[in-house]
């Protein structure tokens, strides 16, 4: 939750901000997740994090902007992708629909998707933890227990 306001934050004011070369290497970016969710890449996530890193690199604020990129490669190689790719279809429309909102400079909806987005995936991933805790309880529950009596 804290990296999806952080975030959500600085890619407010980055949306205000974007030049047209930023623009450009945001749309070169999600090019390349595109073809890499299609493929299972293994690059996706790296590619994932500059794009994330991209869409707020215009905040005008550094401190908001370090904070951002510490949460962003702190949580982003860890993500979902890796856990459930089914959902990456779901998570490419996202992408595409905060860089519509940055191509227009809509600095309150950019804020809006990126919440949504990152809090979606946060939920993924305790989903996937969830049900690979209950794998393990279950694997645990079926192995001969030790009785020295």
């Amino acid at each position: 939750i804290i990296r999806s306001v952080i975030e959500g934050v600085a890619v407010r004011f980055s949306a205000e901000r974007l030049s047209k070369n930023g623009l450009t290497k945001l749309r070169g970016l999600l090019t390349q997740l595109d073809a890499a969710a299609k493929s299972d890449a293994p690059e996706y996530p790296e590619l994932n994090v500059q794009f994330h890193a991209a869409a707020f690199g215009a905040c005008p604020f550094p401190n908001l902007k370090k904070t951002a990129i510490s949460l962003l490669e702190k949580t982003c190689r860890l993500r979902t992708v890796h856990f459930l790719p089914q959902y990456l279809p779901q998570t490419q429309a996202q992408h595409h629909k905060l860089f519509e909102a940055l191509e227009t400079g809509d600095g309150k909806a950019a804020e809006q998707i990126t919440r949504r987005h990152i809090e979606h995936a946060g939920q993924l991933l305790w989903k996937f933890a969830a049900q690979a805790e209950e794998v393990k309880l279950s694997r645990d529950s079926h192995k001969p227990s030790a009785n020295f009596e």
